[in-house]
């Protein structure tokens, strides 16, 4: 759960994804993107530091570490403790419920790295918030991750700071993405980015529910994967000479690569990488000349 700024980018995301009725009220509710259907209700849910979130009994470790990891951004986020516990709460009074849908296992609801594209359908959710409580109802491991994206965002917008109770709007969310490819691309091979900036990039990302990580790995100007059986495509092919003098460049090691995979993966993203050959390859035929004619 992320605190994020950026007008001119929530816009053109908004202009780009959103996809909700024409009598829904973006001002009232600030979600980007837009879910694809939304319900005002009456009254609204006071989100404080009694809350607990309550998972079933038959939830996963994958799926409860996810929630546990959203909890933990709640607590940095508003100091709210936000505790993760398994159990039925059938009132649904004053707690976050997490449910899967019938029929649903724990190896249906999870999304392995670098596996396909998990689906519209697996990605859908439906967020009710009550009065007495707020219920997030998912298919699987992509559909909980976006429903407490979303819950993230109407709590950013609730928020008032100073210890005051968080006070969100009554809502029924009934939202599945309308594009099956929600992408975006970051070309590392003429500038090089660190993985501490991968992970950010994929934050963001998943803050607007895209599902695919376009890595462009190779360029003219840089190659920036490892691969152990030609160590000279990253030993030369990786660096180069600037116009001052300086040596510019970097790499991914597999470690980095396995590292960049699994943070992609928790946040229901799948990572597609650009390797381009034979065109913009000269980074590879400075490292092998011999490939050039």
């Amino acid at each position: 759960m992320k605190k994020l700024r950026g007008g001119s980018a929530s816009l053109i995301l908004l202009l780009l994804f959103g996809c909700g009725r024409e009598d829904a009220d973006p001002s009232r509710f600030p979600i980007i993107p837009f879910p694809a259907a939304v319900e005002a209700g009456t009254g609204a849910f006071q989100l404080d530091r009694e809350t607990r979130i309550i998972l079933p009994d038959s939830m996963g470790e994958q799926l409860t570490g996810l929630v546990e990891r959203w909890a933990a951004g709640g607590r940095d986020a508003y100091s709210l403790s936000l505790p993760v516990t398994h159990g039925e709460d059938p009132v649904n009074s004053g707690s976050i419920t997490i449910r899967l849908k019938e029929g649903r296992s724990e190896g249906d609801a999870t999304v392995p790295a670098g596996m396909g594209l998990p689906g519209t359908t697996r990605e859908g959710y439906e967020l009710e918030v009550a009065r007495s409580g707020i219920t997030l109802t998912a298919t699987g491991h992509p559909g909980v991750f976006y429903g407490l994206e979303t819950l993230g965002q109407l709590m950013e917008s609730a928020s008032v700071g100073d210890g005051a109770p968080m006070m969100i709007p009554a809502v029924d969310i009934d939202d599945t993405p309308r594009f099956e490819y929600r992408g975006m691309h970051l070309d590392v091979g003429r500038h090089f980015f660190p993985v501490s900036f991968i992970k950010r990039y994929l934050d963001f990302l998943a803050a607007y529910k895209m599902n695919v990580f376009h890595w462009h790995l190779t360029e003219d100007q840089g190659w920036r994967l490892e691969i152990p059986g030609y160590p000279r495509l990253t030993e030369i092919g990786a660096w180069r000479t600037e116009p001052d003098g300086s040596r510019y460049g970097g790499f991914y090691t597999a470690e980095d690569v396995r590292e960049v995979l699994a943070y992609a993966a928790e946040r229901s993203i799948r990572v597609v990488p650009e390797i381009e050959m034979p065109g913009h390859s000269q980074a590879a035929l400075a490292a092998h000349p011999e490939l050039s004619c």
